[in-house]
């Protein structure tokens, strides 16, 4: 643990004396989950969808462009690199 952390959990110590305070920062840290958890499921479910129509080509045939734009609406938490198979991806959707 750094400094700064350490700062920011004395100050989060000192105020949670207050119960109001207290539920304050309960409440911020349950928001700042549920937010990251849905970020989660979203990005799950959009990659589920981009597994799907890649393996069912012959079915999504001329859909480049939404599968470009999930990859790389998503590319912030991918494990892969996209970047070749996005630009392969727009540059077939343009011819």
């Amino acid at each position: 643990m750094n400094n700064e952390e350490f700062k920011f959990l004395a100050e989060v110590a000192h105020r949670a004396k207050d119960p109001v305070m207290m539920q304050s920062i309960i409440m911020s840290a349950v928001n700042g989950v549920r937010s990251n958890a849905e970020e989660v499921r979203k990005h799950a479910v959009d990659m589920e969808i981009v597994a799907n129509m890649a393996m069912n080509t012959r079915l999504f045939k001329g859909n480049e462009k939404f599968l470009a734009d999930k990859l790389e609406s998503w590319k912030h938490m991918n494990g892969l690199r996209w970047d070749d198979q996005i630009s392969k991806l727009k540059e077939k959707n343009e011819t």
